[in-house]
């Protein structure tokens, strides 16, 4: 009789620990595949590289003033380049990229009849538990309201 009360715990922890285990691998799996998927494609993404200034070392030189700062060092740093066309041959709900200077953020946004969708779905239509950023559906894909509202609903990348 403790024999078998021994086998039935030992299954019960065995199974226990199988549920725990896919638990913990299919959020990861999940995260991996949305990584891969995000770096595939900004192949379609081209962030252009600020020509560099040279500038003469006035610090030793009392005769030479400092340089004046002109109006176009004080620019923004350059915009993505981004191929629509070729996005939206993978997705065609794809209506911008959003990439935010000195952060991570580096993403399509799309945009789908309901707002549930994306949550649970990459940009590709693949159904994954880190879903992508997106537009609301009250929105109009143009940016042309006053307020877009993209939520907070973003991959998990790894640092």
């Amino acid at each position: 009789m403790k024999k078998l009360i021994f086998i039935v715990a030992a299954l019960i922890l065995l199974a226990v620990s199988g549920v725990a285990a896919w638990q913990v691998y299919v959020p990861v799996h999940e995260d991996n595949v949305s990584v891969h998927a995000y770096d595939d494609l900004r192949q379609f993404v081209r962030v252009p590289t600020p020509d560099p200034t040279i500038r003469p070392d006035t610090s030793s030189s009392p005769e030479l003033p400092p340089p004046q700062s002109s109006e176009s060092e004080l620019t923004s740093p350059p915009s993505p380049q981004v191929d629509f066309e070729s996005l939206r041959a993978v997705n065609p709900e794809i209506v911008a990229w959003l990439t935010i200077g000195g952060t991570n953020i580096d993403y399509p946004v799309a945009q789908h009849s309901d707002n549930d969708y994306y949550l649970h779905h990459l940009f590709t239509g693949e159904w994954n538990s880190s879903g992508c950023l997106f537009m609301d559906c009250s929105n109009q894909a143009g940016f042309s309201d006053s307020h877009t509202i993209i939520p907070e609903k973003r991959p998990r990348k790894k640092q």
